[in-house]
């Protein structure tokens, strides 16, 4: 599949709820995509995290600046079913600034024969692919070979270049689409105009967003009862295209829920699970080389039906090279991390101990705990059977926030439970030592 060329950040991390199973793998930090940037979101395939795509590339636009947006991205790679569990990553890895307000996983079982897309207000579209790729030229030349896989080899187009495409079909009036994929050496969605069936039905996109990696974008083109369908395509900006692909749109039974968010775990900030299940201009914040490991419930499967899953992002990102613009009104610039409420000054305003980083572990790692009031602390840590190995805090603590080193080089590998109570306070965590 095709690599997309354009600008943005990501980051990573380890951790799982204490409710469901615990896999050591989400310690591992998720790989740098290409070069380019943005935000990216990964799913945990049996080699690891692998990368899918960048999010959040409506940031780019100018009319965006400063604002906050929702995506909704079709996965092309994923997640592989853990249990009753799946696992994504978003990471930051390049000189930007991201904030995550909400997160959510949208799983969708569908008819096999279908294909699934989504567009940019969330509407599901299911399509099949009966129409035969004839020919392909631009400006006269044969392109046919470029556009017919997602290679890499592009065919790049120039502003107010024609591009045109022949279909075969199987005949028959009704709504097909344009589905293109290629490289974008701008930062701006693609604008054009899309002819089909010798100028008998015209559309205009103004919103065509490709992304860095392999994306389904929509256009809708009007058919008539023709075998063969003629498009021509006047791009109004420069762009690079890799594969061009005409598909009948359909109208099928399908199932749409929402995956449950069980746990997401910072890899610097530990545990922003509650910023990211809610819209609430508080934010989860990415800085380059960070990520959030993400925990979603998987929901049930239905019978016959094939799945596909359309991950939803609310916020945005910033070049760290630019200035950045202020915050919306009310937000909480800091989310949920803690050392920047208190170097401000602040103080907790519940308890909480958060999943221990890194997680699996060898020999060492760090559990944080927050506190708004003094209180008598006891953290401990357990085998598998319950019984006490450690006590790593007893006795009194200012009101604030705190963190413990565990040494486990004398521990042997295996899984271990650390417990904190504090006043009326009580929380059990799991933790995995690997040697």
């Amino acid at each position: 599949m095709g690599i997309f060329s354009l600008s943005c950040t990501a980051s990573n991390s380890g951790g799982s709820s204490t409710a469901g199973p615990f896999y050591p793998y989400l310690v591992y930090t998720p790989p740098p995509p290409p070069p380019g940037g943005c935000p990216f979101v990964y799913a945990w395939k049996d080699s690891g995290l692998v990368v899918d795509n960048n999010i959040l590339p409506q940031s780019q636009l100018p009319e965006n600046e400063g604002r906050d947006v929702t995506d909704y991205y079709q996965m092309f790679v994923s997640p592989k079913l853990e249990e009753d569990r799946y696992y994504l990553a978003v990471g930051e890895f390049e000189n930007e600034h991201s904030f995550l307000d909400q997160t959510k996983l949208l799983v969708i079982d569908h008819d096999p024969d279908a294909f699934i897309t989504v567009d940019d207000s969330g509407t599901v579209i299911q399509f099949a692919k009966p129409a035969v790729f004839a020919n392909a030229e631009l400006d006269s030349a044969d392109v046919l070979k470029y556009l017919q896989t997602l290679d890499n080899v592009k065919v790049d187009v120039a502003e107010n270049d024609t591009m045109k495409l022949w279909f075969t079909t199987d005949g028959g009036t009704y709504q097909q689409g344009l589905l293109l994929i290629g490289q974008v050496p701008v930062k701006e969605a693609i604008a054009g105009k899309v002819t089909s069936n010798n100028k008998q039905q015209s559309t205009t996109f103004t919103n065509f967003r490709l992304r860095r990696n392999p994306s389904y974008t929509w256009v809708l083109v009007g058919i008539t009862d023709t075998s063969t369908v003629q498009i021509d395509i006047e791009w109004k900006q420069d762009a690079g295209v890799d594969y061009s692909e005409l598909s009948k749109k359909l109208e099928l039974p399908f199932t749409l829920q929402e995956a449950t968010l069980l746990s997401a775990t910072h890899s610097s900030a530990g545990d922003v699970t509650e910023v990211l299940r809610t819209w609430d201009e508080g934010y989860a914040e990415l800085m380059p080389d960070e990520w959030t490991v993400l925990e979603f419930q998987a929901p049930p499967p239905t019978q016959g039906m094939s799945r596909s899953f359309v991950f939803v992002t609310r916020g945005r990102y910033v070049s760290l090279g630019e200035s950045q613009p202020s915050l919306a009104k009310g937000s909480k610039a800091s989310g949920m991390i803690a050392n920047a409420a208190q170097t401000n000054g602040t103080l907790p305003t519940e308890f909480s101990v958060s999943q221990n980083y890194p997680n699996p572990f060898n020999p060492t790692t760090i559990i944080k705990y927050q506190l708004p009031k003094d209180s008598y602390v006891a953290l401990k840590l357990y085998d598998i059977l319950g019984r006490e190995v450690k006590v790593l805090a007893d006795g009194m603590k200012v009101a604030g926030y705190h963190e413990v080193s565990l040494d486990a080089s004398r521990l042997s590998s295996g899984v271990y439970l650390y417990s904190l109570k504090a006043g009326e306070f009580n929380a059990v965590k799991r933790l995995l030592l690997l040697k």
